[in-house]
């Protein structure tokens, strides 16, 4: 997988990220936006983002993390390629590609060779 595009999704604020999927935050205190849990229903805002660390947690479920782990809360899965999925439709972002190994051909099997052999009765 491209590096590169990992990256990049890093780099996206995770205010960012939760706006594209509609959610806003209620309040903001210095470094800290306070969502509404957005993947379970709540009524206080316990959901932090810390924007200058780009982390965020939960106080309700107490866990937290990076983009990553964010939008395994969203798809429900802790498989990265399916974090992977979902950050790049949200952020329109082209989905990386894992790195294909380099193909390893198996050479053809050969067909026996049997020229030449006359078939006789026993």
């Amino acid at each position: 997988m491209e590096r590169t595009e990992i990256d990049a999704m890093r780099q996206i604020p995770l205010a960012d990220f939760l706006a594209r999927l509609g959610h806003e935050p209620v309040r903001r205190s210095g470094n800290e936006l306070w969502y509404i849990a957005p993947y379970r229903g709540e009524r206080t805002p316990s959901f932090r983002v810390n924007v200058a660390k780009q982390l965020w947690y939960d106080f309700g479920l107490g866990k937290g993390g990076d983009i990553f782990t964010l939008a395994g809360e969203f798809v429900g899965s802790g498989d990265f390629m399916e974090q992977v999925k979902f950050i790049a439709e949200t952020a329109n972002m082209p989905m990386p590609v894992p790195e294909v190994s380099k193909r390893t051909f198996l050479p053809k099997p050969s067909e026996p060779v049997f020229e030449g052999v006359e078939a006789v009765p026993l």
